[in-house]
C-alpha cells in the first residue's frame, strides 16, 4: 500500500438501523478557496475495521470506518474517497476531495 485511500477490510460488524453518512464533494482550483459541489446522504449498514496507509507519514494504520450503500453496493469511506478524489489533478483542473460524516439516528431531521 502506498497510495492515497488504498485499504484492506479486516472485519465488518452490523450497526443498528437509522445511521446515515453525509458525504460532501469539494473542489479547489489553485489559489482559490475550496467549494462544495455536491452533498449526498447514504444509509450506514455496518462498521468495518480497515487497514490503510497513512501515506503522508508512510506508516500503516488501522481505523474503524462506516460501511454504507452507494449505488446499491456497500463501500467504506476509504473506497468512496478513492473513487471520487483527485489529489493531484492536471494543470488547470481542480483538486477534488470528499468529506464523510456519520450521522446518528437522533440527529437525522
Amino acid at each position: 500500500m502506498r497510495q492515497p485511500f488504498e485499504h484492506t477490510i479486516l472485519s465488518v460488524a452490523p450497526i443498528p438501523p437509522g445511521f446515515q453518512v453525509k458525504v460532501t464533494h469539494h473542489e479547489t482550483y489553485r489559489g482559490e478557496p475550496e467549494r462544495t459541489v455536491e452533498t449526498a446522504y447514504y444509509p450506514v449498514i455496518g462498521w468495518a475495521v480497515v487497514k490503510c496507509d497513512d501515506w503522508s507519514s508512510g506508516r500503516e494504520a488501522t481505523s474503524v470506518e462506516p460501511v454504507f450503500l452507494h449505488s446499491g453496493r456497500p463501500v467504506v469511506t476509504s473506497e468512496y474517497r478513492y473513487m471520487f478524489s483527485d489529489l493531484a489533478p492536471a494543470p488547470d483542473e481542480p483538486k477534488q476531495t470528499v468529506g464523510v460524516k456519520v450521522i446518528p439516528p437522533e440527529e437525522i431531521r
